[in-house]
């Protein structure tokens, strides 16, 4: 059976925009979801699970499903499940473009 998120990977926009409320004002922000570094396309899992798949913070057990789905769309995971982004280490996804 697939899975619904596949689609949703397969097309991983480069960036989004967001909706954000900020000491009672609303304004939209652009938050970069794929960073290119090194031949290497990468992503935050963070990212894709808030931004991208629009799961809230405490639902985010589900980075494993995800992983899985990831996997199949052809993103690998450094042994040590970290990547550099920004100069930042966090758990991400890589993949040559």
């Amino acid at each position: 059976m697939r899975d619904p998120w596949e689609d949703l990977v397969a097309g991983v926009p480069g960036h989004v925009e967001i909706d954000e409320w900020k000491d009672g004002f609303s304004g939209k922000r652009e938050v970069q979801i794929i960073h290119c570094e090194n031949g290497w396309q990468l992503v935050a899992t963070s990212d894709l699970l808030t931004y991208v798949l629009k799961i809230s913070e405490g639902q985010q057990q589900a980075s494993i499903r995800l992983g899985n789905v990831l996997r199949k769309a052809g993103w690998e995971r450094p042994d040590n499940r970290r990547i550099t982004i920004n100069k930042n280490r966090v758990a991400g996804w890589r993949r040559k473009p």
